[in-house]
């Protein structure tokens, strides 16, 4: 479960390779070693950092903030035999938490397929090729609700399916010439 908030926080750059490499960073400074591998991350690993030992690893100030206050305050893999609506409450009151974190805290931590990665770059993405106008948040919520209780691993195959051009989605449209 601690590793999941943690790829739940790199999770939320950008470029997901910076952030792939960013979790790796913080798990190999982290956590115990066994031969030449890093051990998964631990909530009393993450939890005896400072927010700002884990900004000098390169994770943004507030979410470092996040994820130390979570490790020390909260008994993260307690949440696992709780119901998903109950962790949904409790994650989402956490400042630099989100739909798409609990997402991602669902898929990986708690192995459920209930909760997409709803705002996820990719979806929008998606969701815009397929509206032919700049999507919204709002908008991957309504492209995922059809799945129901398999909107996480929904989430996952549209993800990938668009990103290999699998999904029939329209051409792009070319943009009018401006006018004189």
């Amino acid at each position: 479960m601690t590793g999941a908030l943690l790829k739940a926080l790199c999770g939320q750059l950008i470029q997901s390779r910076h952030a792939r490499d960013l979790e790796w960073t913080i798990v190999r400074a982290t956590s115990a070693r066994r031969d030449r591998f890093a051990l998964p991350p631990t909530r009393a690993g993450l939890g005896s950092r400072s927010p700002a030992e884990l900004r000098r690893l390169g994770l943004h100030a507030r979410r470092s903030a996040t994820l130390v206050r979570l490790c020390r305050s909260l008994d993260l893999e307690r949440l696992r035999g709780l119901p998903l609506d109950t962790v949904e409450a409790r994650l989402l009151r956490e400042r630099g938490l989100g739909p798409w974190s609990l997402g991602v805290i669902a898929l990986r931590g708690l192995g459920s397929y209930e909760r997409g990665l709803v705002g996820d770059l990719g979806l929008l993405k998606l969701c815009s090729a397929l509206r032919g106008r700049r999507a919204e948040v709002d908008d991957t919520v309504e492209l995922l609700e059809p799945y129901g209780e398999w909107q996480g691993l929904a989430s996952i195959y549209l993800l990938s399916g668009f990103a290999r051009g699998f999904l029939p989605v329209p051409a792009p449209r070319a943009h009018a010439p401006l006018a004189a």
